[in-house]
């Protein structure tokens, strides 16, 4: 068989398994509902898989990321700059969002729904922590399994960051054996992804088809004006934004978007933006990037630097407001979005993972 020959065969590459695994799931979930809803497992079973791996990965990558730094003032100084970055486009994500859900009134034609059944079921105010102190307290785990246990990813974060700083002061000689062994463990984990990844069609068949056998054909149609919605003001961060960022820093937008489609189709199958991570984290080292950069930039990102997640919030609050005909003036807005600056800090996690945890439209992260 010529090179050629398998090119043209498209179906064997994983994008389009999962284009088509998709498709199915959809076709499944509205002709057989009832067997469709029993087929979460599949989704949960695939995203447990890659959860297992993640946070092994993301430890392992930002701790060489430091210690490939060499010194600390240096890795100091770029996470510095990633941090400011990470925070100024996410404030632009939220606004962004915030504008748009203002120009389309988002919520408004759904009527006036009565809070009585959902405000019963809501927890009251003393029920668990909120505020800084909270999250403060919760981005430190109480033992450093618990880190990864947990599936917290700002927690492992912190966790390597402190041990990479422990490492670089260790003699030289001591921080090159421990730097082979963290490399060769690292590859030995992308090598456990890069199989899980063989499944990441069935897990997409999964999710897609209980998420439409359970929510129905009405439910979708009643949400497809706020998903459009929501597409469009991502298009626009993604062209205007981030187009903007990538000119700025020499790149191509659509260049980089083409390199990660792969990447982009898992996470709108799974509804999980670490589906994305182990193959991020490998394509950007070997198109140039330096360890060192990936390293401490991506995986604090996926804490950090939620875009989507910020323009899911924005519109999605002001549409549950206007559904509800809670009054949304300036001064409310204005600290609505001091209250999102916080809340889309840390919420990376496996979105599809478990029945409780919250959903959220695909590729939000």
């Amino acid at each position: 068989m010529t090179a050629r020959t398998a090119q043209t065969r498209w179906y064997r590459g994983l994008m389009a398994q999962v284009v088509i695994a998709m498709a199915l799931g959809i076709a499944v979930g509205f002709a057989f509902p009832g067997f469709a809803a029993d087929l979460k497992i599949v989704g949960d079973l695939f995203l447990a898989l890659i959860k297992a791996g993640v946070a092994p990965l993301v430890f392992f990558t930002v701790v060489m990321g430091i210690a490939s730094a060499g010194d600390l003032k240096k890795a100091g100084r770029l996470g510095f700059v990633a941090l400011v970055y990470f925070e100024v486009v996410s404030t632009v994500a939220l606004l962004l969002g915030l504008v748009a859900a203002n120009l389309f009134g988002v919520g408004k034609g759904a009527g006036h729904l009565s809070p009585g059944a959902d405000a019963a079921q809501a927890p009251s105010a003393g029920e668990g922590e909120h505020g800084v102190t909270a999250f403060i307290r919760d981005i430190v785990p109480d033992n450093f399994v618990g880190a990864f246990s947990s599936g917290q990813l700002l927690q492992v974060v912190v966790v390597a960051v402190l041990f990479g700083i422990g490492l670089l002061a260790l003699e030289p000689h001591m921080q090159e054996r421990v730097n082979s062994g963290l490399e060769v463990v690292s590859e030995a984990f992308f090598a456990f992804v890069n199989v899980v990844m063989k499944l990441a069609p069935v897990g997409a068949f999964g999710a897609i088809a209980y998420s439409v056998g359970t929510s129905g054909g009405t439910m979708l149609l009643a949400l497809t004006e706020l998903v459009l919605q929501y597409w469009l003001v991502v298009a626009v961060f993604v062209f205007g934004v981030l187009g903007l960022v990538c000119l700025l820093a020499g790149f191509n937008i659509w260049r980089i978007l083409r390199y990660v489609r792969v990447e982009m189709t898992l996470v709108l199958g799974t509804a999980s933006s670490e589906a994305a991570l182990p193959g991020l984290l490998k394509k950007l080292t070997r198109i140039g990037c330096s360890k060192q950069s990936v390293g401490l930039v991506v995986p604090t990102g996926y804490a950090f630097n939620l875009d989507g997640t910020s323009l899911y919030l924005s519109l999605c609050t002001l549409f549950v407001a206007n559904a509800y005909g809670i009054p949304m003036g300036l001064p409310e807005q204005l600290g609505l979005l001091l209250i999102m600056l916080l809340t889309s800090k840390g919420a990376a996690t496996v979105s599809g993972g478990t029945a409780d945890q919250r959903h959220q439209a695909p590729g939000s992260d």
